[in-house]
């Protein structure tokens, strides 16, 4: 018995290792299980060795860890691609077909350009360019603005013309001075916003960064939806 226990716990692992069919290793791992505890209850009472018994019991045991554990793996891969095809293939279109569909979304490419007055629509969201001011100045005395650089003020106002709540957030524009990214402004008192917005609702908002003053070209980017690989430029100077 101790040798066909061992046996049985060499194929355990075997199968156990392999995805989905190594459920069926519960069988033989279980088998070598019983007869591992038999041949060494038997061989205690007449002093024999124990080795194989031993060594099947442990490879039993190891083989129903692997088991569960390639099984999980194996189900949670089935699900994922069962959820992501279904998804994917929902009405005959991808998930972000439906969304764009349902949320009224009028992309625009980032190539197109936006001077104060106009307004973008994108990802359910339309944004009015209301102000800019190319040398801000109303800002903390405490603020450390280094030689050859100046802020920056630029105001938005926001709409949510989808049919679901939308975010937005100063955290959305990103600027550029001659293609260089530039950094965020903090001192002043709305130097941050941030708001969720239900189907019709509006806000507003303004952002501030700090720039050369010798810039030749200076823009500002709006991305709402990381996800989505559409952003508006809006011209600051």
């Amino acid at each position: 018995m101790g040798t066909a226990a061992l046996v049985l716990g060499i194929i355990s692992c075997v199968i156990a290792l392999i995805p989905i069919i190594g459920i069926l290793a519960v069988f033989t791992a279980l088998a070598g299980f019983i007869l591992a505890i038999v041949d060494m209850v038997k061989k205690s009472k007449t002093g024999e060795k124990k080795t194989k018994a031993i060594i099947g019991l442990i490879l039993s045991i190891v083989s129903g860890i692997v088991m569960i554990i390639s099984s999980t793996i194996g189900f949670g891969f089935i699900v994922y691609k069962s959820a992501q095809d279904a998804l994917s293939n929902l009405d005959g279109n991808s998930i972000f077909s439906n969304v764009l569909e349902n949320t009224q979304i009028n992309t625009t490419t980032s190539e197109t350009k936006y001077s104060v007055g106009q307004s973008a629509d994108i990802d359910g969201i339309r944004v009015t360019y209301v102000d800019v001011d190319t040398n801000f100045t109303d800002y903390s005395e405490y603020a450390d603005i280094s030689i050859g650089h100046k802020v920056i003020k630029a105001d938005f106002e926001f709409e949510n013309i989808g049919t679901t709540n939308n975010y937005v957030s100063s955290y959305d524009f990103v600027c550029y001075a001659d293609e260089y990214d530039c950094d965020s402004f903090f001192y002043v008192d709305d130097s941050t916003f941030s708001s969720t917005l239900s189907s019709g609702r509006k806000t507003t908002g303004s952002v501030y960064f700090v720039v050369p003053t010798n810039a030749n070209e200076i823009v500002l980017e709006y991305q709402p939806n990381a996800f989505i690989d559409e952003k508006v430029t809006f011209i600051v100077e």
